[in-house]
């Protein structure tokens, strides 16, 4: 928190250096809700952070999609591509497994 305003480091993580901060106003205090007046914050802060979180789940679930945790759904034009450390760690796997990427393991095994 910085002054009533939120700070997001961007691009911090998996040894990347921050590219840049973001600052959004929280506009805390006394709003109107479904459930009647409530302190918390502005309409305008809950929607970034929503779209912000929805683009973190949605890159998530392309990582894991790429990292065979999830079967890749049939129709999904506007998934993300996996990110960088998820290509490292499924090059990992691969490797582990003797570069192959037939099977999952004994099942997929052909012996």
């Amino acid at each position: 928190m910085f002054g009533g305003a939120l700070v997001i480091r961007a691009g911090v993580g998996s040894g990347a250096k921050p590219t840049g901060l973001i600052l959004f106003l929280l506009d805390h205090g006394f709003h109107e809700t479904d459930q009647g007046t409530r302190y918390t914050i502005g309409l305008l802060a809950r929607t970034e952070i929503t779209d912000r979180l929805r683009q973190l789940n949605r890159q998530a679930y392309a990582d894991e999609v790429h990292l065979g945790l999830h079967e890749k759904p049939a129709k999904h034009p506007d998934m993300p591509k996996p990110s960088a450390d998820a290509i490292r760690k499924r090059k990992e796997q691969l490797a582990a497994r003797g570069g192959s990427d037939f099977g999952e393991g004994a099942e997929g095994a052909l012996f």
